[in-house]
């Protein structure tokens, strides 16, 4: 399954790469998150467990995340219920007014709820684009 989501905000690339990056945060604002532990963590690399849970059901997934500050995040699975997991955000400036903010993601899960999973998935990954563009909100009044 693949979601590919973009909106454009009146924020720096610098800015959107710091709020997605902010990993120990999301439980703090992105609808559905439970939890967010950063294993590790450098200008480059990040490794970091979330857990998601929405409509009754609970993911736990590690990612090894390659970061490119300020415009790209590569996401890879480490571990969770999913045969594969790429995918990558993606900050485009666009001069004064902004930039695009793009998440593209390619998932298939496995076992016996993977129906189930990849829906609950799907709508979480569509929402997060939204959830990130508040907080940017919410870290850089105007």
């Amino acid at each position: 399954m693949k979601v590919n989501r973009s909106v454009l905000v009146p924020y720096r690339p610098e800015q959107m790469f710091d709020v997605v990056n902010d990993v120990a945060s999301y439980p703090s604002f992105l609808p559905g998150c439970l939890d967010a532990i950063v294993h590790e963590a450098t200008s480059s690399r990040m490794r970091a467990t979330l857990t998601l849970r929405r409509a009754g059901i609970s993911v736990r997934l590690t990612t090894e995340n390659t970061l490119s500050r300020p415009t790209r995040i590569v996401v890879a699975l480490v571990e969770g219920p999913f045969k594969r997991l790429t995918g990558e955000w993606l900050f485009e400036p666009l001069g004064d007014d902004g930039c695009r903010v793009t998440l593209e993601l390619d998932f298939a899960a496995s076992g016996i709820t993977a129906f189930a999973v990849e829906s609950m998935f799907s709508r979480v990954a569509d929402q997060m684009v939204d959830a990130f563009s508040v907080r940017a909100e919410q870290r850089f009044p105007a």
